[in-house]
């Protein structure tokens, strides 16, 4: 029995589709452009009208901003970007379909999480930096080493002291995600201290989702927002308002998703087609038994390759 075809692969950025660099190698970048040429300009490439055309989306923590100037960079084209985690996704005109943001009265609690954890011999509080996005700015209460490393000189993280009272409570209602970098060590108390603070994942009265990233890199995003509830509504979105009469609606059967982080988790499970990155977290790959685990790396463009083989697309690179 065939497989359902792909018809949308889903992208996780840094650790997975980008290289060290932060950027899409030369050979990513022509494997994705020879997709998005085959799919959105068939007669032009010689592909049967009747070919189902295939979406790609990328969808990262990162904020909105920075994926369009990354991607810019490594002169990609997505037809979607899922960002901060899922809580905002944009179309290919640059449109917002969802928007999810924390309430401000959460936002509070949680720039007072650090604050809040006794410090100690198990605990260094100048150690973990808190940082907000909020519209187009990045704001931080601790500019520790390593803050910003992996992204260009234009989009830098301000630093505030006193960032947790630093805003009006009334100008906190724009903040899609939070995040907590620093040693995992510290981070699993400042975990703890979230739990404590606010009902997370899990909760019946959850009022927010959180997970590690990486080790160093604590996520908080609004309650039932994750990659996965952003891929729901990209889907939702190409049924609804892009699929021609006669087009067959996109399923979960027919999406690909590859991933590297905890962060990704939630988007493979519902991915029919999902893919792990051979450089991807051991916990990730004990989480997800059943995802393939590719033999190559993000450095060995392990998504691009895997393109080529699903989309076959070998004759015309």
């Amino acid at each position: 029995m065939s497989k359902p075809p792909i018809r949308a692969i889903f992208a996780d950025l840094d650790g997975t589709l980008f290289n060290h660099t932060h950027l899409a190698s030369e050979y990513t970048a022509k494997v994705l452009n020879t997709l998005h040429h085959l799919h959105h300009h068939p007669a032009e490439s010689g592909q049967p009208k009747e070919q189902h055309k295939v979406y790609f989306i990328v969808a990262t923590g990162r904020p909105y901003e920075h994926v369009q100037y990354t991607l810019e960079a490594s002169h990609l084209q997505a037809d979607f970007v899922i960002a901060n985690n899922g809580a905002l996704v944009y179309n290919r005109a640059r449109e917002p379909i969802q928007q999810h943001f924390l309430p401000p009265s959460v936002v509070r609690q949680l720039l007072r999480v650090v604050q809040a954890v006794e410090a100690g011999l198990a605990f260094n509080p100048k150690e973990v930096a808190t940082n907000i996005f909020k519209g187009p700015k990045w704001y931080t209460d601790n500019r520790i080493e390593g803050l910003g490393r992996a992204y260009p000189a234009e989009f830098q993280p301000e630093e505030v002291a006193g960032l947790a009272d630093h805003f009006p409570e009334a100008e906190l209602n724009d903040v899609p995600q939070l995040f907590f970098r620093g040693p995992n060590q510290e981070l699993l108390q400042v975990e703890a201290q979230l739990r404590q603070t606010l009902a997370t994942d899990g909760a019946t009265d959850a009022q927010v989702v959180h997970c590690f990233s990486y080790p160093f890199l604590l996520d908080v995003a609004p309650a039932n927002v994750t990659k996965s509830t952003a891929v729901a509504e990209v889907l939702a979105y190409i049924n609804d308002h892009l699929c021609q009469d006669g087009d067959a609606r996109v399923e979960r059967a027919n999406v690909a998703a590859f991933g590297d982080g905890l962060n990704d988790l939630h988007m493979l499970r519902e991915a029919g087609h999902p893919y792990i990155v051979k450089n991807g977290v051991r916990a990730l790959k004990a989480a997800l038994p059943d995802a393939e685990v590719l033999p190559f790396t993000n450095e060995e463009d392990a998504v691009a390759r895997k393109i080529v083989d699903l989309c076959q697309l070998e004759e015309y690179l």
